[in-house]
């Protein structure tokens, strides 16, 4: 329990311009505001959370190979990133649907 508390305080203090959903070791999911500069525009924003997604993704797929041509023998290092993988696509997508939902309610407002 106490391991569980440890991570979830890690997740909860999040490093400035993150989302603070990623652990040590992890990259942290880049926030949508940049503080400052000129960030580039909804199109840079878009591309910035798809390489959030897109990562991950990446890390599980090298893991399932490592680990089935017997580089990494650490099975539960592999079932760490598959997780997060899963964590993070599920993430996405529960935020996609947040973001469509309030879509169709702002046109149902207009109309």
């Amino acid at each position: 329990m106490p391991d569980q508390l440890t991570q979830i305080a890690a997740l909860t203090s999040a490093p400035e311009g993150t989302l603070g959903l990623a652990p040590a070791g992890v990259t942290p999911i880049p926030s949508i505001a940049d503080d400052g500069a000129d960030s580039g525009g909804f199109g840079q924003a878009l591309s910035r959370i798809a390489q959030g997604l897109v990562q991950p993704q990446q890390d599980a797929a090298r893991a399932v190979d490592e680990f089935a041509q017997g580089a990494d023998g650490e099975l539960h290092k592999s079932m760490l990133t598959l997780e997060r993988a899963d964590i993070t696509l599920k993430f996405y997508t529960n935020m996609r649907n947040k973001c469509l939902e309030a879509y169709r309610e702002v046109m149902h407002m207009g109309s």
